[in-house]
C-alpha cells in the first residue's frame, strides 16, 4: 500500500521515479502482515517507495521472524525466493507458507501424490549457499494444480502431508488471500476516505500518523470481532463500512459524553448495534470479468519552458 506525503524531509522519503518523469511528492511504502479472516493487522513496516533494498520483499523480510507458529502465509508470487521460505520454516512451531508458482518456474517432480497433486523438489542456487552454510543443496515442496475461470494454475507450498491437508482445502485458503486488498481498500478507502495525503511534514510524524491509522484500523476491526464472537459468525462477514459509522457516532455521542462506569454497559448495547451489520453470504464467483481500466496520456511530460526575458525598450519602439 503506498501514501503520498507533503513536502516532508525528502532524504528519508525521495520522490519516485514514474514514466511520466518524477513525482510530485514523496510516498512512503507500507507492508503490512494481515490476518486474513479478521482482518488485523499483525505487523507492519514502512518505509520510503523508491530505492535500493526499499521494495516490498526487502520490507517484508522484517516481518518473517513476527510470524506466529501454528500459522499459514498466504504469499503473493512476487516472494518466491527458495533460501527465504525455508529460513521461514525453521523459526517457531509450524510455520507454513503458501504461494502461486510463476508460469516458468520448474519444479523437479518426485512423486505423485493423486491427480494434480505432487511432491517436488527445488534447488538452492550455490550462490546463496555460500553466504549461509545452514541452507540445504535441495528443499522439498507440494505442488498442487487446478484450474481457475479456466485457466491453468500452480502453487506451491510447505504442506506436504495430503492428508492433514487436501489439495481442495489448500486451493481455498489459497484464495483468502484476497481478504488482505479488502483490508487496504477498508484502510485507504473508507478509515481515510481517499484522503492519503497525510499532514505530517518530516519523517518522525509520517511514521506516528501512520501507525496511528493503523492502530484505530485494529481497534474497529478488535470491536467487530468481538461482537461477531457474540453473533457466532466471522468478523469479516460483517460490513466494515457500517460499523465504522456505528463506532464514529458511539465515540461522539456516547463514550465522551458517558460516565467511565456505563462504559461497559454502552459497548454491550453497541454490540448489539452491530448485529445490523450482518452481510449476506458472499458470490462463489465474481459476477462480472475484470477488466484494465483507461490508461493515462501516452504523450511525454511536458517539461516546461524557461521564462524568456522581456524585451528592451530600444526593440519595443523599433
Amino acid at each position: 500500500m503506498t501514501l503520498t506525503l507533503q513536502d516532508i524531509d525528502r532524504q528519508e522519503f525521495t520522490l519516485p521515479r514514474t514514466g511520466r518523469g518524477q513525482s510530485g511528492y514523496p510516498k512512503a511504502r507500507l507492508v503490512a502482515l494481515i490476518a486474513a479472516r479478521s482482518h488485523l493487522i499483525v505487523d507492519a513496516q514502512i518505509g520510503p517507495f523508491a530505492g535500493k533494498g526499499k521494495g516490498e520483499t526487502s520490507l517484508a523480510a522484517h516481518l518473517w521472524d513476527r510470524v506466529p507458529s501454528h500459522s499459514l502465509t498466504l504469499m503473493d508470487r512476487n516472494f518466491l525466493d527458495y533460501a527465504e521460505l525455508f529460513r521461514f520454516t525453521q523459526v517457531g512451531d509450524e510455520r507454513h507458507w503458501l504461494l502461486r508458482l510463476r508460469k516458468n518456474s520448474v519444479i523437479k517432480n518426485v512423486r505423485v501424490l493423486a491427480d494434480g497433486d505432487e511432491l517436488g523438489e527445488v534447488e538452492i542456487g550455490r550462490h546463496v549457499r555460500r553466504h549461509d552454510r545452514t541452507l540445504p543443496h535441495k528443499m522439498d515442496v507440494r505442488v498442487i494444480h487446478y484450474s481457475f475461470d479456466g485457466k491453468p494454475q500452480r502453487l506451491m507450498t510447505s504442506l506436504l502431508d495430503p492428508v492433514r491437508w487436501p489439495s481442495e482445502e489448500v486451493v481455498a485458503m489459497y484464495h483468502e488471500r484476497w481478504e488482505i486488498e479488502i483490508a487496504f481498500d477498508e484502510l485507504k478507502t473508507y478509515t481515510l476516505e481517499r484522503r492519503e495525503c497525510l499532514r505530517s511534514k518530516h519523517p518522525m510524524g509520517v511514521r506516528q500518523e501512520i501507525w496511528g491509522l493503523l492502530i484505530a484500523y485494529n481497534l474497529i476491526r478488535r470491536r467487530m470481532a468481538m461482537a461477531a464472537r457474540k453473533l457466532k459468525i466471522q468478523a469479516r462477514g460483517m460490513s466494515f463500512v457500517f460499523s465504522l459509522r456505528l463506532i464514529r457516532a458511539f465515540l461522539i455521542a456516547t463514550a465522551w459524553q458517558g460516565s467511565p462506569a456505563n462504559i461497559p454497559r454502552h459497548l454491550a448495547k453497541l454490540d448489539q448495534e452491530l448485529e445490523s451489520a450482518t452481510l449476506p453470504a458472499r458470490r462463489p464467483k465474481r459476477r462480472y470479468n475484470r477488466w484494465v481500466k483507461v490508461k493515462m496520456s501516452g504523450y511525454k511530460r511536458n517539461p516546461g519552458r524557461p521564462e524568456k526575458p522581456p524585451p528592451s525598450m530600444d526593440k519595443a519602439l523599433k
